[in-house]
């Protein structure tokens, strides 16, 4: 479905269950834009940094900080289609949260 598809049934449907499933599928089309950027701001640091740390440990951390994202988001996602968070905020939260993670983690890289 294209944005323009989803953004129509969001609007002709009358379950608010149905319009929240929505409303967090339109929002994730527009992430879809940002996300591979934000994986790697928040990924960078962990193959910019040279330390005394052995690889295994670094991509060890990389893949632990991935799941987490994975984890929140999935979370999120789930607050969004239950109402308890608006889709927008469900949907940019994480990616927003995980984008200053990043810029922290990357301002901190020694090199």
């Amino acid at each position: 479905m294209s944005i323009a598809e989803t953004r129509e049934q969001m609007r002709l449907v009358e379950s608010d269950v149905e319009r929240r499933n929505f409303a967090v599928a339109l929002e994730k089309k527009w992430t879809t834009l940002f996300l591979p950027f934000v994986i790697a701001l928040f990924t960078a640091p962990f193959a910019l940094s040279v330390s005394r740390k052995g690889k295994a440990a670094t991509v060890g951390y990389a893949v632990a900080l991935w799941l987490l994202f994975m984890g929140v988001t999935s979370a999120f996602d789930q607050f969004g289609l239950t109402g308890a968070l608006p889709a927008e905020v469900a949907v940019w939260g994480p990616l927003a949260l995980f984008g200053i993670l990043g810029a922290y983690m990357l301002s901190k890289v020694r090199t």
